[in-house]
């Protein structure tokens, strides 16, 4: 048996008989509720899409070569207060200037460039910020020679396949929470002889062994972090290592919670073998007043790890994305060499963070 339906009946009788119909049907009886604030959202996002890329077209970028001669040594503190004196760069902008303007934060790339086995240190700034640049590096580095130079990626077009070069590039990122350090200078240093064992000699060796025809790219783009919030993911997560059952008590009461719950902590450590624990009373059980911290009894290895995020939420935070280019002509391009550059920004890796 053959069933057959005519809907041409239901279309005359309700009245909709094409999509502009359909369209009125639907806001006549209450559509409109839901289509007249989706359309305000969609227009005000492209409003914002719009005002933004203005901003940025807008921005003249400079970018400089930093030469520190050899002999104006410094340790690598003095690179920790380059990057706090950066930060000054940060601006969150008033209303008008944020959705009238489209002003967003502006960012810094920091870059290691080799061309054919010439290594180089650059840093891409808004022209607006050079003399705050200038004046980290020179505060630091008295003797630096910072000069203006030509921009190198300009001579390349971004078409690949190329006709005369070959590209390798991708985006590097962390493998655990942002909470988590990767390994930084203090742990390049003997604790013994005091001797620091230079990370970036690795990156420099790789980078100076290029040839003819071949070029890599080590891009950081840098901007302040807008807000505390990875801070609140360490002490959060500093809370949960230690088996701490402490509210969060939000803004300053969790700063000035992590350093003295971590330092109380590390002197029960240090105290545990050589004094007697207190706190007994004369029935010769100890006084319950509930833990205010489990860090001495962790492990070795968890431990480090709470003292090195405690460590990383104490620094100035950057939102950064991290770009390894290799470029070589096609009879000179050897993927092999990407081993060696991925091998030498390894040594920063720490298996446990």
């Amino acid at each position: 048996m053959n069933f057959v339906i005519d809907l041409s009946s239901v279309g005359s009788s309700s009245g909709i008989v094409n999509p502009l119909s359909a369209m009125w049907f639907i806001i006549s009886h209450g559509g409109w509720l839901i289509i007249i604030p989706i359309s305000i959202w969609a227009a005000w996002e492209l409003w914002i899409n719009y005002i933004r890329e203005k901003f940025s077209n807008a921005q003249k970028y400079v970018l400089l070569a930093i030469d520190v001669p050899k002999e104006n040594e410094q340790s690598p503190k003095a690179v920790e207060q380059v990057f706090a004196h950066i930060s000054g760069i940060q601006k969150r902008g008033n209303l008008k200037e944020r959705y009238l303007h489209g002003y967003t934060q502006l960012d810094i790339s920091l870059e290691l460039v080799s061309i054919e086995g010439y290594v180089q240190f650059l840093i891409r700034t808004p022209d607006k910020f050079r003399d705050l640049v200038e004046a980290a590096f020179y505060a630091q580095y008295p003797n630096a020679e910072i000069t203006e130079v030509e921009d190198y990626a300009q001579h390349f077009k971004p078409q690949f396949p190329n006709e005369e070069y070959d590209l390798w590039g991708s985006e590097l990122k962390l493998t655990n929470k942002e909470c988590y350090p990767i390994k930084t200078y203090p742990l390049f240093e003997h604790t013994l002889s005091q001797v620091f064992f230079d990370p970036m000699a690795n990156i420099l060796e790789s980078f100076s062994r290029l040839g003819r025809g071949e070029q890599v790219w080590l891009q950081m783009v840098i901007e302040p972090a807008p807000d505390d919030e990875w801070r609140q993911s360490g002490i959060r997560t500093i809370k949960k290592l230690i088996g701490a059952k402490v509210k969060s008590k939000g803004g300053m009461g969790d700063l000035l919670w992590l350093p003295l719950n971590v330092a109380h902590g590390l002197y029960e450590s240090a105290i545990a073998s050589i004094v007697t624990p207190t706190g007994f009373g004369e029935s010769g059980s100890t006084a319950d007043n509930g833990p205010a911290s489990q860090m001495m009894h962790l492990p070795p290895n968890e431990r480090t790890v709470v003292e090195q995020v405690g460590m990383k939420i104490s620094k100035i935070g950057y939102v950064s994305k991290i770009r390894l280019i290799y470029i070589g002509k096609h009879d000179v391009f050897n993927k092999d060499r990407v081993s060696a550059f991925m091998g030498s920004l390894k040594q920063y890796n720490t298996l446990d963070m």
